[in-house]
């Protein structure tokens, strides 16, 4: 249609006196050949950049609505755990389930960055909704940032936990040992009797186990503080 009103206003001018009204047809038909050219440069470019915002759009839109679903759900279960006690067997359970779900956060890593680059592609390739896309996004990266680092304020956590509770155990053990071997001493005593070496005999043994059992619930003492 173009091509052919400018070929009808070439036949026009072409036989058109000189004159004012030949010079303002001419005028007419340059300037409209411009806005002509100029409305093809500018939908040529709007098409490259829709061309490439597209994929881009994409990758950001797949990424963000796969993230904000499983933010939802893996904070809900922070917020859920059983809380730390002095159970080895409980903190061992709790441990876990923590690294199971660490191994999650770690997985969708990938899908936290592309929401940070690609909304930033997308922004600056788009004319519309910049302002939601980059509050979006912000949004998705900073509960996601949130959330590995309470995960790993957790893994510490526990893992203070189960080197406290080995220690005690450590400990522990042998003053039980000891302290039935006291008890199976003090069981074994006979009845005092006149035999002065046999009373200092069975009284140096007790002894012996008394102090053992009492340096040991110190060293107890000190690793609980």
């Amino acid at each position: 249609m173009f091509d052919q009103l400018m070929k009808n206003g070439s036949g026009l001018l072409e036989s058109a006196e000189p004159g004012a009204e030949k010079d303002e047809l001419e005028a007419k038909l340059t300037d409209v050949e411009k806005r002509w050219n100029d409305i093809k440069q500018n939908t040529a470019e709007h098409g490259a950049r829709v061309n490439s915002a597209l994929p881009e759009a994409e990758k950001y839109n797949e990424s963000a609505s796969s993230l904000g679903p499983w933010l939802t759900e893996t904070e809900e279960k922070l917020a859920s755990l059983e809380p730390i006690v002095a159970s080895k067997d409980i903190v061992e359970k709790l441990n876990d389930t923590v690294r199971l779900i660490r191994e999650d956060i770690d997985k969708h890593r990938p899908e936290r960055d592309a929401v940070s680059e690609k909304s930033e592609a997308v922004i600056g390739l788009t004319e519309a909704d910049g302002d939601i896309i980059r509050s979006e996004a912000q949004d998705a990266v900073e509960r996601y940032d949130e959330l590995d680092t309470a995960f790993a304020t957790e893994e510490k956590e526990l893992q203070d936990v189960l080197q406290l509770l080995d220690q005690y155990n450590n400990v522990m053990e042998p003053v039980e040992k000891t302290v039935e071997k006291v008890d199976a001493a003090l069981e074994s005593q006979g009845p005092i009797s006149a035999d002065v070496a046999k009373n200092k005999e069975d009284l140096d043994n007790l002894k012996v186990g008394m102090n053992f059992f009492f340096n040991r619930r110190g060293s107890l003492r000190f690793t609980g503080s």
